[in-house]
């Protein structure tokens, strides 16, 4: 698994995040009775909407970044959650991998031009990480 550069903006604390959790339920109708519904994973997968706020002079090295490893490998991304609150941390290291295209904004903060890009990842937790 790949570390997340430090030298390249970090995940946006003020814009928040959002996570959706997949529970992965799969139903069979039964001729006679009730639906039988069953899981199909045992911990289940989140999708997690990131948001970073890049200066304008890092946006080409975070995109070169993000293009040679976030949509192929697992990256080790610091994020708060579930991992980082049983550490009693922040942000925590846990893997994810770019799942959806990049969405980005040009805003001007302070009269100094950012790009707002907004990505989901994916993260497999496991039955320990929800323990």
């Amino acid at each position: 698994m790949t570390s997340y550069p430090d030298v390249l903006p970090c995940v946006s604390r003020i814009e928040g995040h959002s996570a959706i959790t997949y529970a992965g339920v799969l139903r069979t109708p039964m001729t006679a009775g009730n639906c039988r519904q069953r899981r199909a994973h045992r911990a289940c997968p989140q999708r997690l909407a990131l948001v970073f706020m890049l200066p304008q002079t890092d946006l080409a090295t975070w995109l070169g970044w993000v293009n040679a490893h976030a949509f192929t490998e697992w990256i080790a991304l610091r994020l708060p959650g579930l991992a980082a609150g049983q550490a009693g941390l922040n942000t925590t290291p846990i893997p994810v991998r770019f799942a959806s295209d990049l969405s980005t904004e040009l805003v001007q903060v302070h009269r100094l031009w950012y790009w707002r890009v907004r990505v989901e990842a994916e993260w497999l937790p496991t039955v320990e990480d929800l323990a």
